[in-house]
């Protein structure tokens, strides 16, 4: 079992997980539950206590990803991915999702470094 927790507008949302048997579900977090900010990630992952297990969470957090074969096959190689399944692409690129959803190991967070741009001079622009 391999568990990314789920992050939205850095505020921690749920866990997803996925099982040995390849079978992803996903868990939102009581304290979100209870939040006023509460909103569910998607209309096909509706808030609920207790594990999702349908086939829309695989879905979801596939559609986070890039369509382009090529592209999830570079995905693997720069960053050593275990596979192509949306799972472990998540595990190495879903610090940087697309939108308010990020995805982090357990134990971890982003902080406000995370998110520092870089100063670009002259010299250190790439040449064109």
């Amino acid at each position: 079992m391999a568990t990314l927790t789920t992050w939205m507008n850095n505020v921690r949302v749920g866990t997803l997980t996925r099982q040995a048997n390849g079978a992803h579900s996903f868990r939102y977090d009581e304290e979100w539950l209870r939040s006023l900010r509460a909103r569910p990630l998607s209309l096909s992952l509706p808030l609920q206590y207790g594990n999702i297990t349908a086939d829309a969470v695989y879905h979801y957090f596939d559609n986070l990803l890039p369509d382009s074969p090529q592209v999830r096959d570079r995905i693997v190689r720069r960053y050593q991915a275990r596979s192509k399944q949306p799972f472990d692409l998540l595990a190495e690129v879903g610090r940087d999702s697309v939108g308010a959803v990020t995805l982090l190991p357990p134990g971890k967070r982003r902080t406000w470094k995370d998110y520092a741009g870089r100063r670009w001079t002259r010299r250190s622009l790439p040449p064109c």
